[in-house]
């Protein structure tokens, strides 16, 4: 359903020890190319507060948000970029 398609979500990628985005800035990231953001960043338990100089880490859970193929494009770009 394209409506379905369009609609902003939420999604949390977990960063694994191989994630191409570990040790990048999130400022670094442009997520934003592919039409989502990042809104959160939990490393551990803890919601940690970020910036766009916040450092990914191996284990990071990065939030993000945007229709189902900027969110599908973002979760490739952190991971394998």
């Amino acid at each position: 359903d394209d409506a379905e398609h369009l609609q902003v979500r939420l999604h949390s990628v977990l960063l694994n020890d191989k994630a191409a985005s570990i040790g990048e800035k999130c400022g670094e990231l442009k997520l934003n190319t592919f039409g989502a953001e990042i809104t959160a960043v939990r490393r551990g338990k803890t919601r940690i507060p970020f910036s766009p100089e916040t450092q990914l880490e191996a284990g990071d859970v990065v939030v993000v948000r945007g229709n189902a193929a900027a969110i599908e494009l973002a979760e490739a770009y952190l991971l394998k970029h």
